[in-house]
């Protein structure tokens, strides 16, 4: 089987320049992608092949020295496309660079098994792949569903003609990798061929292998600062804790951000640290005693997806409370402590019953939560369903 990947995978260098200049870049996507990656390289045998085409959103990358731009990465070489998003002349240019490319692996790969991903709705290099004829099949990992995507960049107008162009793309799909079994309703109206894989990560450099000392009383959010996150609730709920011996550390971005900051110099137990590099995440995931995931249960994009964090805090050793969210399956609550973000009041009473738990009670919850990962939903079991899902589709 040979396989075409487009998506958004590159080097971390590179991930790390772009975050800073383009606040529509995932860290969930870039882990999630990177380690996908990464394991189809190791499951794959000598008669398969991978090809990955990555379209990076800028062209302004001290790293990359023109607009096709190839680099070895994870064992295997990424051909880079860039362009600037509202540029047209680049995204046409870099549409037609990408078709070539596409054209290029489609003649060395003709009359043989072959297949293609598209990681989320990718429009140049989607654009590029649907102008060509005798297209192979295509698949999605459909990570969020286009209809509900939060954007920070453009205008309303600019926002809501590119869902319409995400959602045109990804109705052409021939099957799906969805993060949530609702997602279906919404992506798939054909009903073509689907499977869940509800996230993925490499748990071997994480969780329990490393102790650190934990800092008492710390409860640590990482992630999208957004409203519909709950962050707003969070957030008063800490300030009614502020004389409980309780403090909140906050990282991420988003549409809350301000409000996040004006908390932190309100409350004396709120600190936010801006964003963090992984490695520095994972260190306060340690250090904490509860990590949280406040999102709001009535939100329509709870139901149509699958936190991240949810996996990021399994995996950490640290043990987690989090909403009841239709978009996580029944199973992961065994490992895991809820909460209620209607009233901040209501949060702040789950948060200080959380700390009357004895610790070593706790303790062996996260250590449960961690066996779980490790041992039903590793990142190689996770590309071994999706793999098994493009051979069939063959």
């Amino acid at each position: 089987m040979h396989i075409l990947y487009l998506g958004y995978v590159c080097h971390q260098e590179i991930f790390d320049e772009l975050s800073k200049k383009d606040t529509d870049m995932s860290v969930a996507s870039h882990k999630f992608e990177t380690c996908f990656v990464q394991q189809l390289t190791h499951i794959l045998t000598k008669s398969d092949s991978l090809k990955i085409v990555s379209f990076l959103p800028s062209t302004d990358i001290k790293s990359v020295e023109a607009t096709t731009y190839y680099q070895t990465y994870l064992e295997k070489e990424i051909t880079y496309i860039t362009s600037e998003r509202n540029n047209l002349k680049k995204v046409t240019r870099a549409v037609l660079t990408a078709k070539g490319e596409i054209k290029k692996w489609m003649k060395r790969t003709e009359n043989q098994d072959r297949i293609v991903i598209s990681y989320a709705t990718n429009p140049i290099l989607l654009a590029a792949f649907f102008s060509l004829s005798n297209r192979p099949r295509i698949v999605t990992i459909c990570s969020e569903v286009p209809s509900l995507r939060i954007m920070t960049n453009g205008g309303n107008i600019i926002n809501r003609i590119k869902k319409k162009v995400f959602s045109l793309f990804n109705e052409k799909m021939d099957g799906y990798v969805f993060m949530s079994r609702h997602m279906n309703e919404l992506c798939n109206p054909k009903n073509k061929p689907w499977i869940v894989v509800e996230g993925m990560i490499d748990v071997r450099n994480r969780g329990l292998k490393e102790e650190c000392k934990k800092i008492k009383g710390m409860v640590f959010y990482a992630g999208g600062l957004f409203i519909e996150y709950g962050i707003d609730v969070l957030l008063k709920s800490a300030c009614l804790l502020e004389n409980e011996g309780i403090n909140f550390v906050l990282c991420g971005d988003g549409n809350a951000k301000e409000l996040v900051e004006y908390y932190a110099k309100k409350c004396s137990n709120i600190k936010y640290l801006g964003n963090k590099k992984n490695d520095e995440i994972l260190k306060l995931e340690k250090e904490a005693e509860l990590l949280i995931n406040p999102r709001k249960p009535d939100n329509l994009i709870s139901r149509y997806s699958f936190p991240s964090k949810t996996f990021e805090y399994f995996s950490s050793g640290t043990p987690c409370i989090t909403t009841k969210l239709d978009g996580i399956p029944e199973e992961y609550y065994s490992y895991c402590y809820t909460c209620d973000v209607s009233k901040p009041e209501k949060l702040a009473k789950d948060i200080l019953e959380f700390f009357e738990i004895p610790v070593n009670t706790r303790e062996r919850k996260a250590k449960e939560a961690f066996e779980f990962l490790l041992n039903k939903k590793s990142a190689k079991a996770q590309t071994e369903k999706i793999v098994s899902f493009l051979r069939n589709l063959i």
